[in-house]
C-alpha cells in the first residue's frame, strides 16, 4: 500500500501543472493589452501615492525628521578651501563662528548676536563681510 502511495503521490502533485501546460496560452487583443497597461499604470500611481504619504507621516510625526525649527541655525558661511568652510551658526541669542573641515569642526570665535540681523536668520540676514572682516581682524593680530 505504501508503495502505491509513492507512486502515485508525485504524479498527483505534477497533475495541475501539466493540465496548465497543456492549455494553449491566451491570445491578447489590442483592447486586452491597454487594459492590461492601464491597471499595471494604475498600480505604479498607487504604490508612488502610498510612499508619498508615508514619506509626509514620517516627517509630520516621527521624532528627529523634521528639519529646521529647532534652537541651532545656519545663518550663514564662506568657503576659504576645498573641504574648508567658516559657518556662523545661531544658538538662542548667540552667534558661533566655526571652522568646518571633512573630519572636525573648531569653534573659531563666540559673539552675541547682531540687533539688524533680523528675526529670522537666513544667509541674507547676515551682514556683508562680516566673515571677512573678522578674519581680516584676526590675521592682523
Amino acid at each position: 500500500m505504501n508503495r502505491c502511495r509513492a507512486i502515485a503521490l508525485p504524479w498527483a502533485l505534477l497533475a495541475p501543472a501539466l493540465a496548465c501546460a497543456a492549455d494553449p496560452p491566451p491570445t491578447l487583443t489590442p483592447a486586452g493589452s491597454l487594459t492590461s497597461l492601464f491597471q499595471v499604470l494604475f498600480g505604479l500611481a498607487l504604490v508612488m501615492v502610498a510612499i508619498g504619504v508615508a514619506a509626509w507621516l514620517a516627517r509630520r510625526y516621527l521624532p528627529g525628521v523634521r528639519q529646521g525649527g529647532g534652537p541651532v541655525r545656519v545663518v550663514g558661511g564662506v568657503h576659504v578651501g576645498p573641504k574648508e568652510r567658516v559657518v556662523i551658526v545661531e544658538v538662542r541669542d548667540q552667534w558661533l563662528v566655526l571652522g568646518v573641515t571633512s573630519t572636525q569642526v573648531n569653534a573659531l570665535h563666540t559673539m552675541p548676536r547682531p540687533s539688524d540681523a533680523g528675526s529670522t536668520p537666513s544667509a541674507a540676514a547676515l551682514p556683508d563681510g562680516l566673515v571677512a572682516k573678522w578674519l581680516a581682524g584676526r590675521e592682523s593680530r
